[in-house]
């Protein structure tokens, strides 16, 4: 009765949200640079594959999912193709994670503690801080990939609670490992956050650690002696390959010429899978020989983890770059804009998003914290399982920290972690008094009410909510009229070349797809490093090449969203201008200015 509910507040909620968000869905599409445009744009290409039959392309299109992995494009895909290319739809996946996120809030809490009461305190607490958290719901109607990695980073938690129950079952071993092989094909740095949490918290059981090393020494005596390993093909290939990578990183950029072409080799990231396609095959085929002496060594869980986890994993990683782009996208190397690393302005800028973002107001979100650490000192009084909801907080704080990337709706897959500790300290705290029975439940009510009723009359910051979560909430053109400015002179055209001095962007194309309800062909203009010339000798190598049909040019010197950045400052980006002038291959047919954006929008056509 308890999660059925939270269950019915979080969709009443859900649906208010979504009738705000379609009082104006153009409002979102702010900031032409944001990951949102690349998101939803995967999603629309899947979708359009689906609606055809493209098997091919369907497939094609999953393959180009290197740095974000594709759950959330194809189950946004799945509901486009049955519903239409619409982006009013875009956000329903969001927001039903959002309701997911809730109701598991509220079980996990509630399994913390046998007594009902207690349970029903800690859930109270959880659910009032989840429900009214200001960031957490603009991005509950986003396209971004954070709600659903909290919703299932909350299932994982549920699932280990719920196997280490029963540890010989391998029916709930199957569901956990399952739910985390989700959680690496929604986001893989979620995966590794919970996975290490859970990983600590098992260990940690009794026993669990030493089984874990007589388990480890049984295989290792499975293995072949180190001098046939030695000499092995596979292994010698593999370190060749190997050397050559880390050569050509000490190196630099590096190409070599084959058959009248420069290829190049830098970064190898197509040599890195080389390298791992030949120690996966080894590895197989050692696996492959001794298969059924691991099967009876593993016991349920680390059976159920290898072939339902790892495996899809490991072979998901033979993919063309994608192990590469991996240990870059979690490595120690990913500083985004940013090109430093300060632990400082990574630890203001974090507990900025927490106090004032994600949580109603300041005092509120010190109030979660100061009951969170009460949890964390009174930890042994929690179940064991239940433990891996603080450690999956504590250790993904750290870490969110310490990676050089900074973001603060980077907070998001484990914020519920830290609210479920706020009620699990409350409910220690009740525990700890004297009163018992109808004066502890008048208590518990009184205190969840009292919360809640503080946190919906505080007004929100709602610009720490916005920059928190990502949102433009400044009143202004939707990024959507650059694209409304030529759509109509390229209709039925399915061969476009785009050059933007603002750069490359998603936003370009998918209101194209959206519009004609059929793939659209774009070949957009990539400018290289360099000063203007040389964005401008490439520009007019690749305006004498490109296959497009219809050359759309947008030029805006005065383009006010952050492209300086990005290195896309226009005193460079204006070789494309110069580039496009001194071209005879298209003719003008077109120009519209756009002086709330800065700049004008140009459309050409090709001589044929």
């Amino acid at each position: 009765m308890l999660l059925l509910g939270v269950l019915a507040v979080a969709v009443a909620i859900a649906i208010s949200m979504y009738r705000g968000y379609l009082a104006d869905p153009r409002a979102l599409w702010r900031d032409v640079y944001h990951d949102r445009n690349g998101h939803y744009g995967f999603a629309l290409d899947l979708a359009v594959a689906l609606r055809s039959f493209d098997l091919v392309g369907f497939v094609s299109q999953l393959t180009k999912a290197k740095i974000w992995p594709p759950l959330h494009g194809l189950v946004l895909a799945t509901l486009l193709a049955s519903g239409g290319l619409d982006h009013r739809l875009a956000v329903l996946p969001n927001l039903a994670a959002w309701v997911a996120l809730v109701v598991l809030t509220a079980f996990i809490a509630r399994a913390l503690f046998s007594e009902r009461l207690l349970g029903w305190t800690a859930a109270g607490v959880a659910v009032v801080f989840t429900l009214t958290s200001p960031a957490l719901r603009l991005l509950a109607t986003d396209v971004m990939l954070e709600v659903p990695g909290g919703a299932l980073s909350a299932l994982a938690l549920v699932t280990f609670m719920h196997a280490t129950a029963r540890p010989d079952d391998p029916t709930r071993w199957r569901f956990f490992a399952l739910t985390l092989t989700a959680c690496f094909f929604e986001k893989s740095n979620y995966f590794m956050l919970i996975a290490v949490a859970l990983a600590i918290t098992w260990l940690s059981l009794p026993g669990r650690l030493a089984d874990a090393i007589t388990t480890a020494r049984t295989l290792r005596k499975s293995l072949p002696p180190m001098k046939r390993l030695a000499a092995d093909p596979l292994l010698i290939g593999a370190a060749i390959v190997t050397a050559l990578v880390v050569g050509i990183f000490i190196h630099g950029p590096t190409a070599i010429s084959l058959m009248g072409h420069s290829v190049s080799l830098y970064p190898p990231r197509n040599l890195i899978t080389v390298a791992y396609a030949l120690l996966f095959i080894r590895v197989a085929m050692e696996w492959r020989r001794h298969r059924q002496a691991i099967r009876t060594r593993l016991d349920p869980p680390a059976r159920s983890i290898f072939y339902f986890t790892l495996v899809p994993i490991a072979c998901s990683l033979l993919l063309p770059q994608r192990l590469a782009i991996l240990a870059w996208y979690v490595g120690p190397t990913h500083f985004g804009l940013l090109g430093s690393y300060n632990l400082g302005d990574a630890a203001r800028l974090y507990s900025s998003a927490f106090l004032d973002g994600f949580s109603v107001a300041p005092w509120s979100g010190c109030v979660a914290l100061a009951l969170f650490l009460i949890a964390l000192a009174l930890s042994r009084r929690l179940p064991a399982a239940g433990r891996a909801v603080l450690v999956f907080a504590t250790l993904s704080s750290l870490v969110v920290i310490v990676h050089p990337l900074h973001q603060g709706r980077f907070l998001t897959p484990f914020v519920f972690a830290i609210w479920i500790g706020a009620g699990a300290g409350l409910a220690l705290l009740l525990n700890m008094l004297p009163w018992h029975g109808v004066v502890r439940a008048v208590l518990s009510a009184a205190t969840i009410a009292c919360l809640g009723c503080a946190l919906l009359l505080q007004v929100p910051n709602k610009a720490a909510a916005a920059l928190t979560a990502g949102r433009d909430l400044k009143l202004g053109p939707s990024d959507l009229d650059l694209v409304d400015a030529y759509a109509p002179f390229i209709t039925g055209t399915r061969s476009i070349a785009v050059a933007s001095t603002f750069g490359p962007t998603r936003l370009l194309d998918w209101p194209l797809i959206e519009r004609c309800n059929c793939r659209v062909h774009m070949d957009i203009f990539r400018p290289p490093e360099g000063d203007r010339s040389m964005v401008r000798a490439a520009a007019e190598s690749w305006l004498a090449r490109t296959p497009g049909e219809q050359l759309i040019v947008l030029d805006f010197p005065e383009f006010t969203q952050p492209a300086p950045l990005l290195r896309l400052d226009y005193s460079r980006m204006a070789g494309i201008v110069d580039a496009v002038a001194a071209q005879h291959r298209f003719q003008v047919d077109h120009t519209v200015e756009l002086p709330a954006f800065g700049g004008r929008v140009s459309v050409w056509r090709r001589f044929h």
